[in-house]
């Protein structure tokens, strides 16, 4: 089934837009009009991203939400109920990337949050630099500096800077690899407030200080504000009665406790990354992103003139919640109430910055979530972990029984998460085909218990997709930085240690909300019809009258025909 993306344009300058990506080499979109008279563009276009928001978590929480938070927007504009990440390897950086540029992690460049490097197996992050220090931290933290030198596709914030230089183009969040990735190289200013240390900071590549505003944030210490903030659960009895006791064995709150109230401060004797975490994992972490949005708002006059801004805003406390307590916890769901009220707030903020309908606002999520696999066994569902030293060893026992024993190395460089990498200095001395080594490797790896699939990456690129789950994994891989074998687990099985994560390309972790408000958007109307993430870039592109960014644009079926 091809790629449906959802752009609603009522503007004459979107049109063109929307015009001029039609007739891009390889496909069109299919545009859903918004009907009506036209309307005056945007003064600010605002991404809005909830870390970890499942579509299902969304809809079991959304009878509880107030009036003026996630359903002001559906009820200003529209929401899609069909909308769906179309790669394998969900996780933030990914998320995020594929929504600043509207290409997929084949095209953009960052496959997962961090991965082994094909012909080393070290860890490769995707933002961090350990030769740079990051800006605005005292120097004794040794943060290290984050930068974009892996993102390979432009975003429509680059887009936007290109064609109207005066834009102004910012971004918020608690992590880098969010406000770097969604924005781009070209942003005024991408910030975050590292949960790692617990300071405000921004890309060394970009600027050589910090705002003042955020200066002042670092000199009151967020950790030390956040400890002393005590969270209650909040809201009626009614909006928790689905989810059970508010407590359960596999919680582990950095506050020590696993039941409501919670504190910001962690237990004594904490290091300093223990007591930013604890601080964060609260909706007091999204308070500090609402913080910096209104400064900036104010600092650089986004949203004020006729000259089209763009804003992120990452509300990434929420993910952090979620992986630490499941997303089916008295917290996840207090969290996401939270959330929705702080949703409320900046819907006022950018009420007062840009006019109330002069602004476009798009929210979703960069990835959803699954539940916790000890949670899913007692509800009669088969879940588990995969252990991933096992599939290493699998792939070890293969290769040796086949080419012989390594020794003093091993076949295997390294594996992380869904990612194997095998020796090939090792493989070239012996003048072994690579690729029949993969084809090894992944047959071995694809027995071990809680694998659906194991996929021989060369073959996986070169032949067609057999199916939708392999199309998945094809457009998530840069043939530059792609393993040699990728891993799939089976269904509400695990490689991670948290409570509950995400990262495959199953349903939960693909399927996200996705809201759509502002000038020339339809009010109240419900689309169910299928559409992705991706198309928020194009569709950004086409409200303010500029160029898409080149690598967004209709994608390739997900069977993998070029039709």
């Amino acid at each position: 089934m091809p790629r449906r993306l959802l752009i609603l344009i009522a503007s004459a300058a979107g049109a063109a837009a929307v015009a001029a990506q039609e007739s891009r080499p390889g496909g069109r979109t299919e545009p859903v009009p918004a009907g009506g008279p036209a309307a005056e563009p945007p003064r600010l276009l605002a991404l809005v991203v909830v870390d970890q928001l499942s579509r299902e978590t969304y809809d079991a929480a959304r009878p509880w939400f107030g009036p003026d938070g996630f359903l002001r927007l559906e009820r200003e504009g529209t929401r899609s109920t069909r909308c769906a990440y179309e790669h394998a390897c969900t996780e933030t950086a990914p998320g995020h990337a594929v929504l600043g540029t509207g290409a997929p992690p084949s095209v953009h460049g960052i496959p997962a949050n961090d991965w082994p490097d094909p012909a080393t197996g070290a860890l490769v992050d995707c933002v961090l630099d350990p030769t740079l220090a990051a800006v605005g931290p005292p120097p004794e933290a040794r943060i290290p500096g984050a930068t974009w030198s892996r993102l390979r596709a432009p975003t429509f914030g680059d887009a936007l800077k290109a064609a109207r230089p005066e834009a102004r183009v910012l971004g918020f969040a608690l992590k880098a690899r969010s406000a770097l990735l969604t924005v781009g190289p070209s942003a005024d200013l991408a910030a975050w407030c590292d949960y790692g240390a617990g300071w405000w900071t921004t890309s060394p590549a970009a600027r050589a200080a910090p705002p003042p505003f955020l200066a002042a944030f670092n000199a009151a210490d967020p950790v030390e504000r956040g400890a002393a903030r005590r969270w209650d659960r909040g809201g009626p009895d009614a909006a928790f009665a689905d989810l059970g006791p508010d407590a359960a064995p596999w919680e582990r709150g950095p506050d020590g406790r696993n039941a409501f109230p919670h504190s910001g401060a962690a237990p004594a004797g904490a290091s300093r990354a223990e007591r930013a975490l604890a601080a964060v994992t609260t909706p007091f972490g999204n308070e500090l992103v609402l913080e910096a949005t209104a400064e900036a708002l104010r600092v650089y006059r986004a949203g004020a003139d006729d000259v089209p801004d763009m804003l992120f805003v990452g509300f990434s406390a929420v993910d952090l919640v979620g992986h630490l307590y499941g997303p089916h916890s008295h917290e996840a769901r207090a969290m996401l109430l939270a959330t929705d009220a702080q949703v409320a707030r900046l819907l006022r903020m950018l009420d007062d910055a840009a006019g109330r309908g002069r602004y476009l606002v798009a929210l979703t999520s960069d990835h959803g979530v699954g539940p916790v696999p000890e949670e899913a066994v007692r509800r009669g569902v088969k879940a588990g972990r995969v252990d991933v030293r096992r599939l290493r060893a699998a792939a070890e026992s293969a290769l040796a029984a086949r080419y012989g024993d390594p020794a003093p190395e091993r076949w295997t460089l390294a594996q992380e998460g869904g990612f194997l990498v095998l020796n090939g200095a090792r493989l070239e001395a012996r003048k072994i085909d690579r690729a029949a080594a993969q084809d090894a490797a992944a047959a071995a790896v694809a027995r071990t218990a809680g694998v659906r699939a194991a996929y021989a990456v060369a073959r996986l690129l070169r032949d067609p997709a057999p199916d939708e789950v392999a199309a998945r994994v094809r457009r998530t891989l840069p043939v530059a930085t792609a393993p040699d074998v990728y891993v799939v687990p089976e269904p509400f099985h695990l490689f991670s240690r948290n409570p509950a994560s995400h990262g495959t390309p199953w349903a939960y972790d693909r399927e996200v909300p996705l809201l759509l408000a502002g000038p020339g958007v339809r009010a109240g109307v419900v689309i169910d019809a299928p559409t992705s993430p991706a198309c928020l870039a194009a569709t950004f592109a086409a409200f303010a009258g500029v160029a898409c960014p080149s690598g967004a644009g209709p994608a390739a079926p997900l069977d993998g025909s070029s039709r």
